[in-house]
């Protein structure tokens, strides 16, 4: 098991192990710990925020699972680290796909949502990735940004598939700055 999910695994059982739902038989207690450690590391593999593999680190004031749902729900101070991707929000919920379809994951971020690699950033209010529509939206005042260069609009939809985003205004128009520097130069042929 890798470190990352390892740590996750363990803050679970803890959580578990508090619980008198739980504590009714140890053997139980213990398949049952098993069944939501396994349950949490396969739906946290949605959230790989890095091309390069790496520990996936996860913090929060405090971390929710319902085993029936597979819902993970975090609040409070939420980061998620993995390489050089850092996720913020104020929470953070993960619903993952029940076996043994593998489609219907979901990952929403609320509040003061913060997501960085490198010199690119995006900031908004709310951030939803839909595996089964291919969909990333950030929205409320929504901003991206690589280097010198932003945009910044109401909401902004990633079509994963398709490869391309849409930036939609709402009450203000989108704006856009574009560092001339960081443009690709033609190539003569």
């Amino acid at each position: 098991m890798r470190p990352g999910v390892a740590f996750v695994s363990a803050l679970f059982a803890a959580l578990l192990a508090s619980s008198a739902a739980w504590a009714a038989n140890d053997d139980d207690m213990g398949e049952r710990t098993n069944e939501v450690i396994s349950t949490i590391a396969a739906d946290l593999k949605v959230l790989e925020l890095s091309d390069v593999p790496s520990d996936l680190n996860l913090s929060a004031d405090t971390l929710e699972f319902e085993l029936e749902s597979r819902r993970l729900l975090c609040r409070g101070n939420v980061v998620v680290t993995q390489g050089d991707t850092k996720l913020e929000a104020d929470t953070l919920t993960v619903t993952g796909a029940a076996p043994p379809k593998r489609t219907g994951r979901k990952i929403q971020a609320v509040g003061n949502v913060r997501i960085s690699r490198g010199t690119e950033r995006a900031s908004g209010e709310l951030a939803d990735y839909n595996q089964d529509q291919a969909t990333f939206v950030l929205s409320g005042n929504a901003a991206l940004g690589s280097g010198e260069s932003s945009v910044r609009g109401e909401t902004v939809v990633f079509h994963i598939d398709e490869g391309h985003a849409v930036i939609v205004g709402g009450d203000e128009p989108v704006k856009a700055v574009i560092e001339i520097e960081a443009l690709p130069e033609e190539e003569d042929e």
